[in-house]
């Protein structure tokens, strides 16, 4: 049984957005590739994320949930399955913010991910003709934008 690269996107929790701040692989992997192609597609890959994911749930949904994406050499998704994030993850989230039902969280970002768009995979990354990216993702609620006084 071969193994598929991995890669893991790190969550940062910040007002709003569902974010993403870094991306790790194996250190066979990153042998493979050069740091700034690994930077360009981590960079990439959570502009793709971020902007698909946040536009579809607006802040109505709030928590943590850790993505597990295949994607084949045309950057399309072969599986998506969001599953509990660790402990670790889950403390990103605020005291203050009252988290979703994780089962609709799954849902919307399972649904989100079959539809997003990805950046191409660098070539030397591929394994088997497909890539594994692990995703934590920190979806917040959205503050009300205070209006401006007169």
């Amino acid at each position: 049984m071969s193994k598929i690269q991995r890669f893991t996107l790190l969550p940062l929790a910040a007002l709003g957005l569902l974010t993403l701040m870094a991306c790790s692989a194996k250190p066979e992997a990153r042998a493979k590739v050069d740091a700034a192609a690994l930077a360009g597609f981590t960079a990439a890959m959570q502009s793709a994320l971020i902007n698909r994911i946040d536009a579809a749930n607006q802040g109505t949904l709030v928590g943590v949930v850790t993505l597990k994406l295949t994607l084949d050499r045309n950057n399309r998704p072969t599986a998506c399955k969001a599953v509990r994030s660790s402990p670790a993850h889950e403390r990103l989230l605020p005291i203050w913010a009252n988290a979703s039902p994780l089962k609709q969280l799954k849902q919307l970002v399972e649904h989100e991910c079959w539809r997003t768009t990805y950046p191409p995979v660098p070539e030397s990354l591929f394994e088997d003709g497909h890539v594994d990216v692990i995703a934590p993702l920190v979806l917040m609620p959205r503050l009300p934008i205070p209006m401006p006084l007169h």
